[in-house]
C-alpha cells in the first residue's frame, strides 16, 4: 500500500489545528518549500511525525497512515494524573521527561520516539536487547564522565 504524501501533510495540519501548509512550515520550523520538496518526493520525514506525535499527543501510526486509534495510548493513560494532580511520581516524572526532552534537537528526539515505538510494538527478545544496548551506553557514558573529571597530572597530556 502506497502511503499518499499528501494525505499525511494533511494530518499533520489537522493534528496541530493548522489551516495551510505554510503554518504547518512554521510550527516544525522549516521552509515551506520542505514541505513541498517532501510531497513531490513521496517521502515524508519521519522527524515531522514524531515531532507532531509528541507536540499533540497522536500516535504515529495515525499521522502516517490514517489507520489506528489517533491518539496515542501512553498520553491517555498519563492525562488523569497531569489534569488532576494524582499520581505525583508520574508528575515528576513527566517533569523530568520534558526538561530532558527540551534539550534534544529534532533528530535526537525522532530517535528517542523510534526507541519508545520500539518498546512498545517489539518482542520481549528485542526489547531486552536494546535495554542491554543502552546500559553499555551508560556505562560508557559514566566511565568518560569520571574520567574528564580527573584531575590532569604534570606531564601528562
Amino acid at each position: 500500500m502506497r502511503l499518499d504524501p499528501r494525505e499525511i501533510v494533511e494530518r499533520l495540519i489537522v493534528a496541530l489545528g493548522l489551516k495551510t501548509q505554510a503554518q504547518l512550515a512554521g510550527s516544525l520550523e522549516i521552509r515551506p518549500q520542505s514541505i513541498v520538496s517532501a510531497i513531490n518526493r513521496g517521502e515524508i520525514p519521519e522527524a515531522w511525525l514524531y515531532r507532531v506525535a509528541y507536540r499533540t499527543g497522536r500516535s504515529v501510526e495515525w499521522l502516517r497512515t490514517g489507520k489506528g486509534s489517533a491518539l496515542h495510548g501512553a498520553l491517555l493513560a498519563e492525562a488523569p494524573a497531569l489534569i488532576y494532580g494524582g499520581d505525583k511520581r508520574r508528575s515528576a516524572m513527566s517533569q523530568q521527561l520534558s526538561k530532558t526532552w527540551a534539550t534534544l534537537d529534532a533528530e535526537e528526539q525522532a530517535a528517542v520516539l523510534r526507541c519508545a515505538e520500539i518498546f512498545r510494538q517489539a518482542d520481549r527478545e528485542i526489547r531486552e536487547h536494546l535495554i542491554a544496548q543502552l546500559k553499555l551506553i551508560d556505562e560508557m557514558t559514566q566511565a568518560r564522565q569520571v574520567k574528564r573529571s580527573r584531575p590532569k597530572r604534570p606531564g601528562r597530556n
